[in-house]
């Protein structure tokens, strides 16, 4: 039989070689197997696995068919702009340990007229479907702007479809907000780190003062409020070392507060979190081991029955490799999806390639500032120096750390975090916290996807649908 290779990664994983290729096909192979490639003497049975995972091609329709999946799994990369964060306000009301805006300054909150000129921008993007998301500070301390966004949006968005979408600490929460929220179909994210004394521990009062029990409240009233609605109503941990002791308890917390999803994220460096890092932050080697221990339980309280809650990055990177889908995730693409695939909006009406870039503005370093609502268009944001400079500095293919890397083709280049951790946009990935733990949870989920037991990888294919 006549074939030819298409081009593939590879590393070397104890006593067996992980290869990979660029339709995010991935297969485990013996030594002996891995030799055999580069002799060309295929045993049958490993040239029809190479063949069915599109490592080779055998004619013309094998190279277009893999060319058409190409184009697939990488088309979110021609959606335009989906994504506008709107920073409502630097201010808040809480005294997090790990908290990204810097609430040093002085009061800081967005005015309808810059609201109304960072919407008619929005509404530029080629996008069908967009997302504004509401941040801060504390959002719900500018409540009439958000009010406002809602509003305007309605009255003048005559083609798009808009989600929109709010991060909150659920302090400010009222009756009568929240009933706005349901109405407009606002989906909620309530920040709850886990059990009370994690929560507090990691999220404390300006005062000192606990604040679970309002969050907790506000998020028992919103889940039934929006019962009818799947997934409207979500809430989000962030993992500190706090943490780290006890991943049941925080897997049990959220099973018990019947919420679809968990995200065991690892801790962003920017903002106070800096300042407190000797106090929060952990090793890769310590996250990945906690990531590992809330997965091995998620999956036997799945097989059990006893829940059907994912954890969301995981998901997502299964629907990547099993699903084949264009998962338009712009932290991993490439290039990444800074200003392309999201634009943040401050307070102030400056625009910022991604919400990472608009929190070194918070520092002073403007960088990764694309332009000005008031004086700008999404043309000019989209072709903006620094839109350009990220977009050139996040290209896998082109990085000479991340280019063969067996898992490049699932994974994406954040210049901003290469920029405040190496002080250059490009960086050198592979020496960074980010990448280490990137790199160990894709070994988790494909050793889950290859695993023996029937019934794990059972999980992980519904975990697709």
């Amino acid at each position: 039989m006549n074939f030819k290779f298409l081009p593939y990664f590879f590393e070397k994983i104890n006593d067996r070689y992980l290869i990979s290729n660029m339709t995010r096909d991935f297969l485990y192979i013996s030594k002996d197997e891995f030799n055999s490639i580069y002799t060309g003497k295929l045993t049958n049975q490993l040239l029809e696995k190479l063949v069915k995972l599109r490592f080779i091609v055998r004619d013309d329709k094998d190279l277009k068919e893999v060319i058409s999946s190409y184009n697939y799994i990488n088309s979110g990369l021609f959606y335009g702009t989906h994504l506008f964060i709107f920073v409502l306000t630097l201010d808040c009301n809480l005294n997090c340990l790990y908290c990204q805006a810097n609430t040093s300054l002085k009061k800081c909150m967005m005015s309808k007229e810059i609201a109304q000129k960072a919407i008619d921008i929005a509404l530029q993007s080629p996008a069908e479907r967009i997302t504004f998301e509401f941040q801060g500070g504390e959002p719900l301390l500018n409540y009439g702007v958000l009010k406002y966004i809602v509003e305007y949006t309605h009255a003048h968005n005559h083609s798009k479809t808009i989600n929109f979408s709010l991060v909150t600490n659920a302090q400010c929460l009222t009756k009568d907000i929240l009933e706005f929220l349901h109405k407009n179909d606002v989906h909620i994210c309530i920040s709850l780190d886990g059990p009370k004394e994690i929560h507090d521990y990691n999220r404390p009062t300006k005062s000192g003062k606990s604040n679970f029990d309002v969050a907790n409240y506000w998020y028992t009233v919103a889940k039934e409020l929006y019962s009818h609605s799947k997934d409207r109503v979500a809430l989000l941990p962030t993992i500190t070392t706090k943490s780290l002791a006890d991943p049941k308890g925080i897997v049990d917390f959220y099973v018990n507060s019947n919420v679809s999803h968990i995200s065991i994220r690892s801790l962003s460096p920017f903002g106070r979190a800096s300042e407190n890092w000797t106090k929060i932050s952990y090793t890769p080697e310590d996250f990945i081991d906690f990531y590992v221990r809330c997965m091995d339980y998620i999956i036997s309280l799945s097989i059990e029955g006893k829940t059907t809650i994912r954890e969301s990055f995981t998901e997502m990177i299964l629907c990547k490799i099993l699903g084949k889908q264009p998962v338009n995730y712009t932290d991993l693409r490439s290039p990444c999806g800074a200003t392309t695939g999201q634009i943040a909006i401050n307070w102030n009406g400056k625009a910022y390639t991604c919400d990472e870039g608009r929190m070194m503005s918070n520092i002073g370093i403007e960088l990764f500032c694309i332009g000005d609502v008031m004086t700008d268009s999404y043309k000019d944001f989209i072709n903006s120096d620094s839109a350009c400079t990220v977009c050139n500095s996040s290209c896998i293919e082109s990085n000479p750390n991340c280019s063969c890397c067996v898992y490049s083709s699932i994974c994406g280049i954040c210049p901003v975090y290469s920029f405040f951790t190496q002080n250059d946009c490009v960086g050198v990935p592979i020496k960074q916290d980010r990448c280490k733990v990137l790199r160990g949870i894709y070994r988790y989920i494909i050793d889950w996807i290859n695993d023996p037991d029937e019934a794990k990888r059972k999980i992980c294919h519904e975990w697709i649908r």
